[in-house]
């Protein structure tokens, strides 16, 4: 429509009813979102489901960013650069990072999140050890955007290794210790997507 070189006709009726249906069909379900947005699907939730949910909400996180680091980890000592998540545009490492502080933030959730739920439950050492985890995490990651670019040397590589053990010791303090702690069964399912 605001297209100088479009070979459409500006004012045709047959154009401007398609647009018309079109722009109907978007009115409609975004109004069809907006509404499914005003019900909080987890209030209806006990404190234990509500757990169950929460940890494998960052059980799953975390499972999924581990992955963006172990298909171009590989075997050790040969890696696949190629399986990077965002090889082409050299940004898989920043990428990662960002996931991992998303993560921290969940965990937190303003000070009503797992790290509260654990300390009110008594759990303040385990809770204190999940935040310095992720602190060490993000203070001892790659200045280098790359994740490509890094496995290109046994350096880059062993550096990489040792974030995907720093994500490791995370997931166990998450899904083993966060889990029992809470009385929550954090299983092979929970993670799957289903």
């Amino acid at each position: 429509m605001y297209d100088t070189a479009s070979t459409i006709s500006v004012g045709g009726t047959k154009e401007c009813s398609l647009l018309a249906a079109v722009t109907e069909s978007l009115v409609d379900r975004s109004n069809t979102i907006v509404e499914a947005w005003r019900i909080n699907p987890w209030s209806e939730l006990d404190t234990k489901a509500w757990h169950a949910e929460y940890l494998a909400m960052l059980s799953n996180q975390l499972d999924y960013s581990m992955k963006k680091l172990s298909r171009p980890l590989a075997k050790i000592g040969s890696p696949r650069p190629y399986f990077s998540e965002s090889w082409r545009s050299n940004s898989s490492l920043s990428n990662l990072k960002e996931n991992i502080i998303a993560m921290q933030s969940l965990y937190l959730a303003q000070g009503e999140g797992l790290d509260d739920i654990l300390r009110a439950e008594g759990e303040a050492a385990l809770a204190d050890n999940i935040v310095h985890q992720f602190e060490d995490t993000l203070e001892t990651w790659p200045e280098e955007s790359s994740l490509f670019e890094m496995l290109q040397t046994k350096e880059g590589y062993r550096t990489a290794l040792a974030q995907f053990n720093k994500l490791e010791q995370l997931k166990y303090l998450i899904n083993e210790e966060a889990s029992i702690k809470l009385g929550v069964v954090i299983g092979f399912n929970a993670t799957d997507g289903d």
